[in-house]
């Protein structure tokens, strides 16, 4: 059975929420002399899944160029978070100000999505 150096397996979703959405990630601890074997590949991933979809990006290390592009891999997918939360919040700040300006007759058409939710309260 495998060990691992790193095990990280969480819901995406805030508890109530109905998707089973979670991010995976995991690292298997290799014996020493495990790089001497050819073709040596261990359990090295990180995953998404949400709803009925799941992507997988494998990561490897046999060699200094696939550790180069592992570490490619995992930074670009965090530049790209960190930008799409940036975004996300600068859009419910633009939501906030427009449901803020609605009138009652307005927010009730909207049946009940006028919820306000500060990005400063989480």
């Amino acid at each position: 059975m495998a060990s691992f150096r790193y095990h990280y397996y969480r819901f995406v979703n805030l508890p109530g929420n109905h998707s089973t959405g979670y991010i995976a990630c995991h690292v298997e601890r290799s014996n020493p002399g495990a790089y001497k074997k050819p073709y040596w590949s261990g359990n090295m991933n990180v995953a998404f899944k949400d709803c009925d979809r799941e992507i997988n990006f494998s990561l490897e290390c046999r060699d200094d160029e696939e550790f180069e592009n592992s570490l490619h891999k995992i930074d670009t997918m965090i530049e790209g978070l960190r930008g799409t939360r940036k975004a996300l919040i600068a859009e419910n700040k633009q939501r906030i100000r427009d449901v803020e300006s609605m009138t009652d007759e307005e927010r009730k058409k909207r049946k009940g999505r006028s919820a306000l939710v500060d990005v400063d309260d989480i």
